[in-house]
């Protein structure tokens, strides 16, 4: 047996085999799981798992015994790559050397049932599409199709921070959506939204172009989708969305 150290967490880890798992994923048992509880979590046959497994013992199975869990690698890591897990690692040190939020991993990884613990030697899925500075293209909404607009979304992070700005381009005046006088772009999570003002910049022989820029203390890539809408700041007034991205496209 090995002694792992996991923090405020200490766990026995058999010695493991070298796993042969080319079209899977390399997962360590965690207390209490079976065979049936794995083919119910990654949605696999029991025959299939002991199939990529003829080695383990399905009845003595040991935590942190890293085992196959065949033909899921598609579903569990469809925008992102395959990272094996080293000695001392936490999904925190690896969000800090991938440079991507903490929250966008655990996202990534809900196959894991507790983020607190993970064991050398299995597999962890890294969102490629999530970059600590990306650039989204704003497409026009179906309210916005008569007009020939474009915006872009940038996300920047900071040290503890991140700058958000958004542009729209060639956007006619507000009011050309109805009684507005603003353009307000929106980072629309789950259950919040962080707003920001576009103002009209000044630029010589150049299409309209509106942009607002913040400084944001929650992680960006951890929201759905970035809008740009009409608004009339004296009542407060929102438009529909005329410009939208989803964030999972930020590259």
């Amino acid at each position: 047996m090995v002694k792992i150290n996991f923090g405020k967490r200490s766990l026995d880890q058999p010695d493991n085999l070298q796993v042969s798992c080319p079209t899977g994923l390399l997962y360590g048992i965690r207390q209490g799981d079976t065979l049936f509880i794995l083919g119910q979590r990654f949605d696999v046959t029991v025959q299939a798992l002991q199939a990529a497994n003829p080695s383990i013992d399905p009845r003595n199975l040991q935590i942190g015994q890293i085992i196959c869990i065949p033909e899921v690698t598609d579903r569990i890591c469809p925008r992102g790559r395959l990272r094996t897990v080293q000695r001392g690692e936490t999904l925190s040190t690896i969000a800090r050397q991938e440079g991507i939020p903490l929250e966008a991993l655990i996202e990534a990884n809900k196959h894991i049932p507790d983020p607190d613990i993970i064991f050398p030697g299995e597999q962890i899925c890294i969102p490629t599409a999530l970059k600590r500075r990306c650039c989204l293209v704003l497409e026009p909404t179906q309210e916005a199709m008569s007009f020939d607009i474009g915006g872009v979304f940038l996300n920047e992070e900071l040290n503890d921070t991140s700058r958000i700005t958004f542009t729209g381009v060639n956007l006619p005046d507000p009011s050309a959506f109805g009684d507005f006088n603003a353009y307000q772009g929106n980072l629309v999570f789950r259950e919040i939204e962080v707003t920001v003002h576009v103002a009209q910049a000044t630029l010589p022989d150049q299409p309209p172009v509106y942009s607002g820029a913040k400084e944001v203390d929650v992680p960006p890539l951890g929201a759905n989708i970035v809008v740009i809408y009409p608004l009339n700041t004296e009542t407060d007034t929102r438009g529909s969305d005329i410009l939208r991205g989803r964030i999972i496209d930020c590259r």
